[in-house]
């Protein structure tokens, strides 16, 4: 199955608060059925695989991408319920769905190497939506601390084990890298480092400080174990009541 794969450069950090931009309309005839959903701005971009995608339903408004988005030439910029997507390669095998916004801490890209399909690519934008609002969710239980500041965040199905988990990545300001995951099965959270070297394993003590650090709390030992089962709790309980939670949420 073809699937598109989220490309998050390290020492990008997905925190960070994000404004919704409102942008008007105005329809152009471009002869052909109507498109009543998805109103294309300028025919340049007018192209065999936009027309798949509105025949799909793909809504919103339509754009030739600008050159302050760094997108590569040829691209088209998608603005849809309160988003902007960058959207580049269509028609060719591999197109890249980008979440644009004022904030640059917001920004991802999800890409795809294989020629997707239409339903690929429709995939890859709600996809896209998803994840940026469930970094809001993650924003209503984990804060940027004194020491750590969240970079990425999931949440989703193992697909190994079929377990529920959910993790962050965050970071210090010397540059150290550290990945927190919970379990909702085992109801534990652990922590691995990037830059762990040794050939023992990483020391879970260390979950204490993050924890302590990006929920408030002065947690330790037990009491972190039981702050972090609390936050991502939450996390998941708010989660469940997205659009697309069951979908998306197959997808870790």
């Amino acid at each position: 199955m073809n699937t598109f794969r989220n490309r998050q450069p390290q020492g990008i950090p997905t925190g960070g608060q994000f404004a919704a931009t409102t942008h008007s309309e105005s329809s152009i005839s471009l002869g052909g059925p109507p498109r009543p959903d998805l109103v294309i701005h300028d025919p340049s971009i007018d192209s065999e695989a936009v027309q798949e995608l509105a025949a799909a339903g793909l809504k919103g408004g339509l754009f030739p991408a600008r050159e302050s988005q760094d997108l590569p030439e040829g691209s088209v910029e998608l603005w849809t319920d309160g988003a902007r997507l960058g959207i580049s390669g269509l028609g060719t095998d591999e197109v890249a769905v980008k979440f644009l916004s004022d904030d640059p801490n917001r920004e991802f890209t999800m890409t795809h190497s294989n020629k997707p399909s239409t339903e690929d690519i429709m995939n890859a934008i709600e996809a896209a939506q998803w994840k940026d609002k469930l970094t809001d969710v993650f924003a209503g239980s984990f804060r940027d601390g004194e020491d750590f500041e969240v970079r990425d965040n999931y949440l989703g199905r193992n697909s190994h084990t079929g377990d529920y988990v959910a993790g962050m990545t965050v970071s210090t300001h010397t540059g150290d890298w550290f990945t927190l995951d919970h379990n909702f099965t085992t109801g534990q959270t652990t922590v691995d480092s990037e830059s762990w070297m040794n050939e023992k394993p990483f020391p879970q003590d260390f979950v204490d400080p993050i924890i302590s650090d990006l929920t408030g709390k002065d947690a330790y030992g037990e009491d972190a174990q039981r702050a972090a089962a609390e936050a991502f709790g939450k996390v998941k309980e708010r989660a469940e009541q997205m659009p697309g939670y069951e979908k998306f949420s197959e997808l870790a």
